[in-house]
């Protein structure tokens, strides 16, 4: 199921990139070396410098180069989704607390928000209702 990869997303992560050729990724984009693990919204991949951003429910931001890793703790809360502006120079994160399902259906909070960078100091970010906030970096 997807919701049991989303716990272990930078596990998950870390297997792919101990598992992937770098030169691939580099020539190719993990777009489409891996493109399962992009349909993630905590995942972010900038393909100039190609580092990968990855958010987990924990809080925690786990950042890859080719080769390199470094994991930044200092995030709280469950990160619903994960962009960065170009360079991976600024992360935005979007914390949503855990849902409990109280009958089964469609549960319009359950669909997830999407962040947008508009320019490198914009960023919109689009709610399950069709309601946008922007913010200024």
């Amino acid at each position: 199921m997807p919701t049991d990869v989303v716990d272990l997303l930078v596990e998950v992560m870390d297997i792919i990139m101990y598992c992937l050729k770098g030169s691939l990724v580099k020539k190719k984009g993990l777009q489409e070396c891996f493109p399962a693990i992009c349909r993630f919204y905590m995942v972010s991949y900038y393909e100039r410098s190609h580092r990968i951003a990855v958010g987990a429910r924990n809080g925690s931001v786990a950042l890859y180069g080719i080769g390199l890793e470094n994991m930044n703790t200092s995030l709280l809360g469950s990160i619903g989704m994960l962009n960065s502006a170009p360079q991976l120079r600024c992360i935005k994160t979007y914390q949503v607390p855990p849902v409990q399902l109280a009958s089964p259906g469609p549960h319009h909070a359950l669909r997830l928000a999407r962040l947008i960078w508009t320019s490198n100091r914009n960023i919109i970010l689009m709610a399950h209702d069709g309601k946008e906030h922007c913010f200024i970096v």
